[in-house]
């Protein structure tokens, strides 16, 4: 072919280029050679949660007794240990393998000591009866293993947790202790389960009006508890109250 066949023929197959690039945009530009080579990567998703991990597990482990109290669906969660330091956190599950984060609150010695709150992350692994969890906090690091508390782990109303303070069957919470009064509701997190939203505003005798919230449960045995695990943000107010 001479110069000039070439050239009509390379402007033919320019002006059929253009025509499928104005038909069929993308698709045409690639069947008219056009667009650099290479490829893209995908990602493959995270593996499915291996477990449902919703519900009341605890520990014991030098001395000092946890519970932890997780939420179906998003797997929020609330901590207590028996030292009444309490913690709230969102845990992630990608089939076994725990993650999330975890912001550790003081009791109010501690916050007078100089001990703030603090940020962590946990980690672990996590099946249907057992988490194995490592906190991490500037202040170090340390390694649960919980256990469903297959005793807690039943179906409660509102109406089962009244008499701790002054609660009635709608979830209206009143009641004082040496240090103030307080005022609030508790609803349910979810039908029949063993986990309440609570949120209430307590005013010291001395002081400024402060609201918390947080998560409590039912905890049976002999006398039967509420376990309350609140905060403000900065200050905890959890504790384990006898059901009179």
């Amino acid at each position: 072919m001479d110069h000039l066949g070439s050239s009509r023929a390379l402007a033919d197959l320019g002006r059929a280029c253009g025509r499928s690039l104005l038909a069929l945009g993308l698709g045409g530009l690639l069947a008219c050679g056009g667009g650099g080579g290479g490829g893209s990567t995908q990602t493959a998703p995270p593996p499915p949660p291996a477990a449902d991990i919703s519900g009341i597990w605890t520990a014991t482990t030098g001395g000092i007794t946890y519970h932890a109290l997780v939420l179906p669906g998003t797997l929020a969660f609330r901590t207590l240990d028996s030292n009444v330091l309490e913690g709230s956190g969102t845990f992630t599950l990608s089939g076994a393998t725990l993650g999330g984060s975890i912001l550790v609150f003081p009791s109010a010695p501690y916050l007078a000591a100089g001990y703030p709150k603090q940020t962590g992350t946990v980690s672990g692994t996590a099946s249907s009866t057992a988490l194995t969890v490592t906190i991490a906090i500037p202040l170090g690091s340390f390694t649960n293993n919980l256990v469903l508390d297959s005793a807690a782990s039943i179906p409660v109303q509102l109406a089962d947790l009244a008499g701790t303070f002054t609660l009635d069957a709608a979830g209206n919470l009143t009641g004082s202790d040496p240090g103030g009064t307080l005022q609030g509701t508790l609803t349910a997190a979810a039908a029949g389960l063993n986990a309440f939203h609570a949120t209430f505003t307590y005013t010291p005798g001395t002081g400024s009006p402060q609201t918390y919230s947080g998560l409590a449960y039912l905890l049976p045995g002999s006398p039967v508890q509420v376990v309350l695990m609140t905060d403000n943000g900065a200050l905890e107010f959890s504790g384990y109250f006898q059901k009179q």
